[in-house]
């Protein structure tokens, strides 16, 4: 039931931004006949100037409400990439096995060194600036609290893996 009640408390708050969005976009096309820039910058922007000319405690209202949308957009985000995911086995049947392997292995590599990287450039301006180093374990209070139970997680993981099976299965694998 706990689901539940994230859900029915995101629910305004993600109603209110898709609200937003459409009026600004029919604002932006409509009304102003911009086309070419994105209408959920200009959103964006509005909220943070919003964000900037209301009060400290009107301010923090506002980012009450939003918060729980914003928490079920971010915990749903994987849900958008679905549709890239189920057409990704038809997009690679023209493409050979080999030059797959090598995209895979530029790409594991390439972030693996920059993560790398990343580290020790942060570690060496923290030496030459003289800041304390955060501790490098986690403290003994931090505890991971998971979104879903984990009898729904086990259900969309066979629902994935069902989907992703019936995906490859019914594409036709034509060549042009």
């Amino acid at each position: 039931m706990k689901q539940v009640d994230y859900l029915l408390a995101g629910v305004p708050s993600l109603a209110a931004m898709l609200v937003f969005n459409f009026v600004n976009k029919e604002i932006m096309t409509k009304v102003l006949h911009i086309t070419k820039f994105p209408p959920p910058l200009v959103g964006m922007f509005v909220f943070f100037i919003t964000m900037l000319a209301v009060e400290g405690s009107d301010a923090a209202m506002f980012v009450d409400f939003f918060e729980p949308g914003v928490t079920l957009l971010t915990n749903f985000l994987p849900v958008f990439f679905m549709p890239g995911l189920l057409n990704a086995p038809a997009a690679l049947s023209e493409i050979a096995l080999v030059d797959i392997l090598k995209f895979g292995l530029v790409i594991s590599l390439g972030m693996t060194a920059i993560t790398f990287k990343a580290g020790f450039l942060a570690e060496m301006i923290m030496k030459r600036s003289k800041t304390p180093q955060p501790p490098r374990v986690a403290p003994s209070n931090a505890k991971f609290t998971p979104w879903f139970s984990e009898q729904l997680e086990l259900i969309f993981f066979f629902l994935t893996a069902l989907t992703g099976v019936v995906a490859l299965v019914r594409i036709p694998h034509t060549k042009k």
